[in-house]
């Protein structure tokens, strides 16, 4: 019982753990059935490696099988081989036993065409290995020649041995640019799988991310002592239109039997759209990172380039209400689902006479919906306040970073300052304060002030970044937010990691070099601490400035976006995309925190 184990860890040496293994670990059967390991030290492999992707000591004892029978022993990090031998074998625990029924099915699979023996010595699987090998990334040489391959290689008539698959779902845009599939496939270690399509695309299978698929194991149990665990799949495709077939062949010493294949159904080309397909396909969150990583950020960085690509072709409306004929700071305010909070802006720009007089406010309306209402309700607060602002019209959504780039074009100022709609200053001032910090320092790259939450507790004190172990991923995180102001351990301007988007101010100058805003990342998230990564990357700072407060509704648009599964999703998406980017800049913020 692992209870026991936990309490007699201490006298459990990994000797004792390996002289045990050794009484009934069959290294002859361990090398036939792995002829993939490039070691002869099978003990060894299975002691650090092989156990933890699933390979079995022994015909007798399937580790996957275990693991997935007795979850305890897999939570524990325990070897399941030790565990069935030192605990499990008194305990009755025979999850991991290959019974009989296993070795009928064996035999089966044995007579219905042919033997493993045969598979592995034929013309066809040494000509596949002599291509692709063991190897999950293939060089264009190695698809050239495996898609030719495929072309010469006999399709084989009825079912496969031992090679079960299934096509959940297969989507693609209208180009074909950008596509996937998703579901399961039984298989052995050295099985040749791939995909083909009657546009002819052909992929190999072990380009897929995989994953546990439960489902599939308890319907097929008894397949799964001897197949590998991950079971499921998700494929990017490319040429691989609406309304083509998509089929999955596996090899044998016969050839090549179609095991699987399904229609393409055409799947919107919007980023949003693709990135809420990939959110239906369940992936353990603590899995979703590496499967982004491999499959869904490929897909949606294209589909994004595509739509900036569209977006730089759209054309700009521009309505000026009066003119601020020397701005100093040029003050931009995206505006996405609601225009209810520019009045109450207003309200307190109308008590500032340095943004009355020496701001150029820009409006950027980054959705369709405001157009309309938003020009009816400028004119009425021009009437109202008589302070200059522009707004402008970019054509269609671009996002938070896209908006603030449009922005930057209208801007004429010598200073940026990046504002949300929900941002309110509590006191007038607050942009001198700001650019007197900026210009105290020749160091310091962007500026940023305290932000409050409605009820003057702390929102934003400057931005450090956690890693989350359960998802194996950096994140954004707010220290001191939610504790009184008079807490704040800061009280002068303080170099910090980030600072965020909700209200920055940087020079113009600075902003062209580093290239604007990433308009990359998917709905919101993220942009911020990018930029401010691009500043640290020319060697300046980003400041946080308590001494300057804005109150802060925060996330009042990003709520709109979608569900909240999905907009975890989304969060898991961006930050993935931002620690693949800016890895060794986390690290260095990190160890120097």
């Amino acid at each position: 019982m692992l209870s026991v184990f936990k309490k007699n860890k201490g006298s459990i040496t990994e000797a004792s753990i390996k002289n045990l293994i050794e009484t009934e670990f069959d290294a002859e059967f361990y090398a036939k059935k792995y002829k993939f390991l490039k070691t002869d030290d099978y003990l060894n492999h299975f002691l650090k490696e092989g156990w933890k992707e699933g390979l079995d000591p022994c015909e007798w004892f399937s580790t996957s099988k275990y693991l997935i029978a007795y979850p305890d022993v897999a939570a524990s990090g325990v070897n399941p081989f030790f565990h069935y031998l030192h605990y499990g074998k008194a305990e009755g625990r025979n999850g991991g036993l290959v019974t009989k029924g296993d070795d009928d099915l064996r035999s089966l699979v044995r007579t219905n065409n042919f033997a493993d023996s045969e598979y592995e010595n034929s013309k066809y699987f040494k000509e596949a290995c002599d291509i692709l090998g063991t190897n999950t990334e293939f060089s264009s040489n190695d698809f050239e020649r495996f898609a030719n391959w495929t072309k010469i290689v006999p399709k084989a008539n009825g079912p496969h041995p031992h090679v079960k698959a299934f096509i959940d779902s297969v989507k693609a845009t209208g180009s074909g640019s950008e596509a996937v599939t998703s579901g399961w496939v039984i298989r052995k270690q050295n099985s040749f799988i791939w995909f083909e399509t009657n546009q002819g695309q052909i992929l190999p299978m072990r380009s897929a991310f995989f994953q546990y698929r439960e489902d599939v194991y308890n319907a097929f149990e008894d397949e799964m002592t001897e197949a590998l665990p991950l079971a499921g799949f998700v494929q990017a495709l490319t040429a691989c239109n609406p309304g083509t077939v998509l089929k999955i062949y596996a090899l044998s010493s016969e050839g090549a039997h179609e095991i699987a294949q399904d229609e393409v159904e055409r799947l919107e080309s919007t980023p949003k759209k693709i990135a809420e397909f990939l959110a239906s396909i369940n992936t353990p969150l603590s899995e979703l990172p590496k499967r982004i990583s491999k499959i869904d950020e490929p897909l949606i960085s294209s589909a994004i380039a595509q739509k900036n690509t569209a977006i730089s072709a759209m054309p700009h409306e521009v309505y000026s209400f009066g003119e601020c004929s020397s701005p100093e700071a040029s003050i931009i305010i995206p505006l996405y689902g609601r225009v209810d909070f520019v009045e109450a802006q207003m309200q307190c720009f109308s008590k500032d006479v340095f943004v009355q007089n020496y701001c150029e406010l820009i409006y950027v309306i980054d959705d369709p919906t405001l157009v309309e209402p938003f020009k009816k309700l400028s004119s009425d607060i021009y009437a109202l306040y008589g302070i200059p602002f522009k707004v402008v019209w970019g054509g269609l959504n671009r996002g938070f970073s896209g908006a603030n780039n449009l922005g930057v074009e209208y801007a004429t100022a010598h200073y940026l300052l990046f504002l949300n709609s929900d941002a309110f200053p509590t006191n007038p001032g607050w942009v001198e304060q700001l650019t007197d910090v900026l210009n105290s320092n020749a160091d310091y790259g962007v500026v940023s002030p305290r932000l409050l939450f409605a009820d003057g507790s702390i929102q934003h004190a400057g931005m450090e970044f956690v890693y989350r172990n359960e998802l194996s991923i950096w994140t954004n995180h707010h220290p001191n937010m939610g504790i009184d102001p008079s807490l704040d351990p800061h009280s002068e301007a303080t170099v910090v990691p980030a600072v965020t988007g909700a209200c920055m101010l940087m020079t113009r100058a600075l902003f062209d070099s580093i290239g604007g805003w990433d308009n990359g990342y998917l709905i919101g998230d993220f942009e911020d601490s990018d930029l401010c990564f691009k500043i640290r990357e020319q060697g300046k700072h980003c400041v946080y400035v308590p001494t300057v407060e804005l109150t802060h509704l925060e996330r009042q648009s990003f709520n709109l976006t979608g569900a909240p599964d999905f907009r975890t999703k989304v969060v898991i998406y961006n930050a993935t995309r931002h620690q693949n980017k800016w890895s060794s800049l986390l690290q260095q913020s990190v160890s120097k925190g």
